[in-house]
């Protein structure tokens, strides 16, 4: 029997969320990394293949493009449809890694969630029509202020060159950040900066974040009577704070959670 955590990395646009995300699924066994807006934007863009012709595209390729601009603007999307979307993409994965004969999931021990759920809205959906297995039981919180999340959301590139991703933001010691400029070492590197990282788009996203999405802290906060649902942690020192969440995964696997599929 495989036991098994969920865990949602909460954060503003710019607090790291993807970055800590894909190095905690490195670091610890076993773990998988659910990034949100990857698996919306794969699910969409199926949909466009699938109904678009030619000449015509459906109704529902016009949505899904219209979905996709959402995304780009900072908007956020349907919690129903979200919540469908992410728990297809679930069950699609689960079914992938099940034994057949013994009915146990043997694939990853450890979910973790970036972008997911935003909003009150979305755990209920989650609560409602998740089975209980997949649905997320900690959460993380990145505590970064507003003006550090603004200044690495602007300094976000793309190098021509090499095809990395850099950020040429300089965070020097902003309420105890240190954050430094992370570059490719390209000899002549040519940057490029995505269109939605523009100042309009960005105090949308941390706006639509402060109003829907911080909630979900306080949820987790006194969730199971308090203080074991929810970590804060503050990577002042980004990369190298990265210990400060491997406790909330611990606190989990004392718990031994078991994931057996119903016969």
């Amino acid at each position: 029997r495989l036991k098994t955590l969920n865990v949602a990395l909460i954060g503003p646009p710019g607090s790291g969320k993807g970055s800590y995300g894909k190095l905690l699924a490195k670091s610890l066994p076993r773990a998988t990394l659910i990034t949100a807006s990857d698996v919306i934007r794969g699910h969409n863009l199926a949909a466009n293949q699938v109904n678009a012709t030619p000449t015509q595209p459906t109704n529902s390729s016009t949505n899904n493009e219209e979905q996709l601009r959402a995304m780009a603007s900072g908007s956020l999307l349907s919690d129903t449809f979200v919540s469908e979307v992410i728990l297809k993409y679930m069950l699609r994965i689960q079914d992938e890694s099940t034994n057949r004969r013994t009915k146990t999931i043997l694939g990853s021990a450890i979910h973790i969630f970036d972008g997911f759920p935003r909003t009150m809205g979305q755990i209920q959906a989650m609560n409602e029509t998740w089975p209980m297995h997949l649905q997320i039981q900690k959460a993380a919180s990145l505590e970064v202020p507003r003006t550090v999340c603004e200044m690495k959301l602007l300094g976000r590139r793309e190098c021509q060159s090499c095809g990395k991703a850099v950020n040429i933001a300089n965070v020097n010691n902003i309420d105890g950040f240190v954050l430094p400029p992370s570059l490719c070492g390209c000899i002549r590197p040519s940057y490029t900066q995505r269109d939605d990282d523009n100042p309009a788009v960005i105090q949308n996203r941390l706006d639509v974040f402060d109003r829907q999405t911080a909630p979900i802290l306080d949820h987790y906060d006194t969730k199971d009577g308090g203080g074991t649902a929810l970590l804060r942690f503050a990577p002042y020192r980004g990369y190298d704070d990265l210990a400060g969440f491997k406790p909330l995964c611990n606190i989990g696997w004392a718990l031994g959670w078991v994931v057996k599929i119903q016969q």
